[in-house]
């Protein structure tokens, strides 16, 4: 398609007007040339853009591009495709998010089936009463949250016994839990 005064002449790019329904704006326009439709993927994909560049890559006048851009509507078109990638990078971003915190939850879940299976395991009488005062607290917080809807624990019962040093451990990454849930 051969440029003429009347393409000149035309009216800015309307991104709505200009286009079919249902068609992408950074998808050719009908009546787009090969020659414009090439450069303008090729502005659309360079990063930083520009028209000069654009034009010298493809062995062109920067006149004939300069002119293709505002025929149709390069700049608004270039948006157009950006805003779609942003939503496309937003949208893959969120699922690897999803994707994680369910991984990260059943890391927690499984996390926490074997500090109660060890602490199910401990016998009482052994304990410290620093152990014990320390395990009630815990067993309050983890009461209180449960009635708020903040905490589930699930217990399981396990023959095997525990030494006092498992035991602090289990307490302190249970406590440390505990103390990081909300409420």
């Amino acid at each position: 398609m051969k440029a003429t005064a009347t393409d000149s002449a035309r009216a800015p790019f309307d991104l709505s007007a200009d286009r079919p329904t249902g068609m992408d704006a950074w998808e050719r326009l009908p009546g787009e040339s090969d020659p414009a439709w090439r450069a303008f993927m090729d502005y659309r994909d360079s990063h930083p853009r520009s028209i000069r560049v654009t034009a010298k890559r493809l062995g062109k006048s920067s006149t004939i591009v300069a002119r293709w851009s505002t025929l149709h509507g390069w700049l608004k078109r270039a948006a157009a495709f950006d805003a779609d990638q942003d939503r496309k990078h937003l949208a893959a971003l969120e699922d690897e998010r999803l994707t994680a915190a369910r991984r990260q939850a059943q890391l927690g879940y499984a996390a926490q089936e074997v500090a109660v299976q060890a602490l199910a395991a401990t016998d009482p009488a052994t304990l410290t009463p620093t152990e014990a005062t320390r395990l009630l607290g815990l067993g309050v917080k983890i009461e209180r949250d449960a009635l708020d809807g903040a905490v589930q624990v699930h217990v399981t019962a396990s023959d095997k016994a525990m030494t006092t040093r498992e035991l602090d451990a289990a307490l302190t990454e249970l406590e440390a839990l505990i103390l990081s849930s909300p409420g």
